[in-house]
Protein backbone atom coordinates (compact mmCIF):
# COMPACT_ATOMS: atom_id res chain seq x y z
CA UNK A 1 0.00 0.00 0.00
CA UNK A 2 3.15 2.92 0.54
CA UNK A 3 4.63 1.66 -2.48
CA UNK A 4 1.19 2.06 -4.29
CA UNK A 5 1.04 5.27 -2.43
CA UNK A 6 4.27 6.48 -3.33
CA UNK A 7 4.18 5.34 -7.43
CA UNK A 8 0.75 7.32 -7.44
CA UNK A 9 2.30 10.72 -5.88
CA UNK A 10 5.20 10.40 -8.17
CA UNK A 11 3.11 10.31 -11.11
CA UNK A 12 1.15 12.62 -9.58
CA UNK A 13 4.14 14.99 -9.56
CA UNK A 14 5.46 13.86 -12.76
CA UNK A 15 2.29 14.56 -14.33
CA UNK A 16 3.05 18.18 -13.16
CA UNK A 17 6.23 18.70 -14.30
CA UNK A 18 5.18 17.71 -17.83
CA UNK A 19 2.18 20.04 -17.72
CA UNK A 20 4.38 22.66 -16.43
CA UNK A 21 4.25 25.69 -18.71
CA UNK A 22 7.13 25.16 -21.30
CA UNK A 23 7.85 27.79 -24.27
CA UNK A 24 6.37 26.82 -27.47
CA UNK A 25 5.17 24.76 -30.34
CA UNK A 26 5.93 26.76 -33.55
CA UNK A 27 4.22 25.40 -36.82
CA UNK A 28 5.23 28.73 -38.34
CA UNK A 29 8.56 27.22 -40.14
CA UNK A 30 6.31 24.37 -42.06
CA UNK A 31 4.51 27.11 -44.12
CA UNK A 32 7.61 28.88 -45.99
CA UNK A 33 7.78 31.91 -48.47
CA UNK A 34 10.30 32.33 -50.85
CA UNK A 35 12.57 32.88 -47.90
CA UNK A 36 12.96 29.39 -46.22
CA UNK A 37 14.32 30.76 -42.94
CA UNK A 38 11.29 33.01 -42.27
CA UNK A 39 8.51 31.40 -40.07
CA UNK A 40 4.97 31.68 -40.91
CA UNK A 41 3.14 33.71 -38.21
CA UNK A 42 -0.50 32.64 -36.62
CA UNK A 43 -2.69 34.98 -38.63
CA UNK A 44 -1.21 33.01 -42.01
CA UNK A 45 -1.73 29.06 -40.19
CA UNK A 46 -5.23 30.45 -39.52
CA UNK A 47 -5.36 31.26 -42.98
CA UNK A 48 -4.14 28.62 -44.79
CA UNK A 49 -5.10 25.74 -42.22
CA UNK A 50 -8.73 26.84 -40.97
CA UNK A 51 -9.64 29.19 -43.77
CA UNK A 52 -10.49 32.06 -41.65
CA UNK A 53 -8.61 35.81 -41.35
CA UNK A 54 -7.17 36.19 -37.85
CA UNK A 55 -6.70 40.04 -37.06
CA UNK A 56 -3.41 40.90 -35.32
CA UNK A 57 -2.84 44.07 -34.05
CA UNK A 58 0.68 45.21 -33.43
CA UNK A 59 -0.05 47.69 -31.18
CA UNK A 60 -1.64 44.89 -28.85
CA UNK A 61 1.19 42.35 -29.61
CA UNK A 62 4.20 45.14 -28.62
CA UNK A 63 2.45 46.08 -25.51
CA UNK A 64 3.46 45.48 -22.46
CA UNK A 65 2.83 41.76 -21.26
CA UNK A 66 5.21 41.96 -18.33
CA UNK A 67 2.26 44.34 -16.21
CA UNK A 68 0.32 40.58 -15.85
CA UNK A 69 -1.77 41.34 -12.64
CA UNK A 70 -2.87 43.94 -14.72
CA UNK A 71 -3.08 42.73 -18.33
CA UNK A 72 -5.65 44.68 -20.05
CA UNK A 73 -9.25 43.35 -21.62
CA UNK A 74 -8.09 43.55 -25.03
CA UNK A 75 -4.31 41.90 -24.30
CA UNK A 76 -6.57 39.38 -22.15
CA UNK A 77 -8.69 38.72 -25.45
CA UNK A 78 -5.61 39.10 -27.84
CA UNK A 79 -3.60 35.82 -25.59
CA UNK A 80 -7.28 33.74 -25.50
CA UNK A 81 -7.75 33.86 -29.57
CA UNK A 82 -4.49 33.16 -29.96
CA UNK A 83 -4.47 30.03 -27.32
CA UNK A 84 -7.90 29.41 -29.16
CA UNK A 85 -6.78 29.24 -32.90
CA UNK A 86 -3.48 27.56 -31.71
CA UNK A 87 -6.10 24.52 -30.16
CA UNK A 88 -7.57 24.94 -33.20
CA UNK A 89 -4.89 24.14 -35.96
CA UNK A 90 -3.30 21.46 -33.77
CA UNK A 91 -6.92 19.92 -33.76
CA UNK A 92 -7.80 19.64 -37.34
CA UNK A 93 -4.39 18.75 -38.33
CA UNK A 94 -4.94 15.89 -35.86
CA UNK A 95 -7.97 15.27 -37.92
CA UNK A 96 -6.62 15.31 -41.48
CA UNK A 97 -2.88 14.56 -41.12
CA UNK A 98 -0.21 12.27 -39.78
CA UNK A 99 -1.47 11.14 -36.21
CA UNK A 100 2.07 10.06 -35.52
CA UNK A 101 2.80 13.17 -35.16
CA UNK A 102 0.06 15.48 -34.38
CA UNK A 103 -1.63 13.03 -31.70
CA UNK A 104 -1.70 15.15 -28.28
CA UNK A 105 0.17 12.88 -26.44
CA UNK A 106 2.74 13.01 -28.46
CA UNK A 107 2.98 16.22 -29.15
CA UNK A 108 2.74 16.19 -25.57
CA UNK A 109 5.68 14.21 -25.82
CA UNK A 110 8.12 15.78 -27.86
CA UNK A 111 7.10 19.63 -26.99
CA UNK A 112 8.19 18.69 -23.51
CA UNK A 113 11.27 16.93 -23.72
CA UNK A 114 13.90 19.21 -23.95
CA UNK A 115 12.41 22.65 -23.66
CA UNK A 116 13.31 25.33 -20.99
CA UNK A 117 10.50 26.42 -18.58
CA UNK A 118 9.39 29.92 -19.15
CA UNK A 119 10.99 30.79 -16.54
CA UNK A 120 14.44 30.12 -17.04
CA UNK A 121 14.07 31.37 -20.61
CA UNK A 122 12.76 34.67 -19.25
CA UNK A 123 15.82 34.82 -17.24
CA UNK A 124 18.22 34.27 -20.02
CA UNK A 125 15.81 36.86 -21.90
CA UNK A 126 17.33 39.53 -18.92
CA UNK A 127 20.38 38.44 -18.79
CA UNK A 128 20.59 39.38 -22.49
CA UNK A 129 18.79 42.19 -22.65
CA UNK A 130 21.25 43.78 -20.23
CA UNK A 131 24.43 42.30 -22.49
CA UNK A 132 22.47 43.80 -25.54
CA UNK A 133 22.45 47.43 -23.68
CA UNK A 134 25.70 47.26 -22.98
CA UNK A 135 26.83 46.94 -26.17
CA UNK A 136 24.53 49.52 -27.64
CA UNK A 137 26.17 52.07 -25.08
CA UNK A 138 29.85 50.80 -26.14
CA UNK A 139 28.63 50.52 -29.93
CA UNK A 140 27.84 54.46 -29.50
CA UNK A 141 30.33 55.81 -27.68
CA UNK A 142 32.99 53.77 -30.31
CA UNK A 143 30.96 55.69 -32.87
CA UNK A 144 31.47 59.02 -31.25
CA UNK A 145 34.80 58.66 -30.96
CA UNK A 146 35.13 58.23 -34.27
CA UNK A 147 33.42 60.57 -35.47
CA UNK A 148 35.29 63.14 -33.62
CA UNK A 149 38.36 62.19 -34.21
CA UNK A 150 39.43 60.31 -31.39
CA UNK A 151 39.50 56.75 -32.32
CA UNK A 152 43.05 56.24 -30.78
CA UNK A 153 41.10 56.63 -27.14
CA UNK A 154 39.26 53.43 -27.83
CA UNK A 155 40.74 51.50 -25.48
CA UNK A 156 41.79 47.39 -25.77
CA UNK A 157 39.01 46.58 -22.91
CA UNK A 158 36.45 48.51 -24.62
CA UNK A 159 37.12 45.73 -27.43
CA UNK A 160 37.37 43.02 -25.72
CA UNK A 161 34.62 43.94 -23.34
CA UNK A 162 32.27 44.21 -27.06
CA UNK A 163 33.66 40.87 -27.94
CA UNK A 164 32.63 38.96 -24.71
CA UNK A 165 28.89 40.75 -24.54
CA UNK A 166 28.90 39.40 -28.69
CA UNK A 167 29.22 36.16 -27.10
CA UNK A 168 26.98 36.44 -24.16
CA UNK A 169 24.28 37.77 -26.57
CA UNK A 170 24.66 34.80 -29.20
CA UNK A 171 24.85 32.31 -26.17
CA UNK A 172 21.90 33.77 -24.53
CA UNK A 173 19.98 34.22 -27.68
CA UNK A 174 15.97 32.20 -27.91
CA UNK A 175 16.63 28.56 -28.95
CA UNK A 176 15.40 28.07 -32.53
CA UNK A 177 11.82 26.46 -32.75
CA UNK A 178 11.85 22.71 -33.31
CA UNK A 179 12.12 22.25 -37.36
CA UNK A 180 9.62 19.88 -39.20
CA UNK A 181 10.23 17.87 -42.25
CA UNK A 182 6.89 19.02 -44.39
CA UNK A 183 7.14 15.90 -46.54
CA UNK A 184 6.85 13.49 -43.12
CA UNK A 185 4.03 16.14 -41.45
CA UNK A 186 1.39 14.94 -44.26
CA UNK A 187 -0.09 18.99 -44.24
CA UNK A 188 -2.78 20.33 -46.76
CA UNK A 189 -0.70 23.40 -47.73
Amino acid sequence: SSSSSSSSSSSSEEEEKIYKLKSRFDLGCTITDSNKSKRAGLAKLASSILHITLPKSKKVAMSNWHEHPSLSHTQIAYAARDAWVSAAIAEKLHECCNNSVFDAQVLINNLFKNEATLEEMDERAKKRKVAVLEFKELKERQKEMEESGNKENWSKEEEERMKELWSIMRELRPPPPPSFDNEGLGLPF
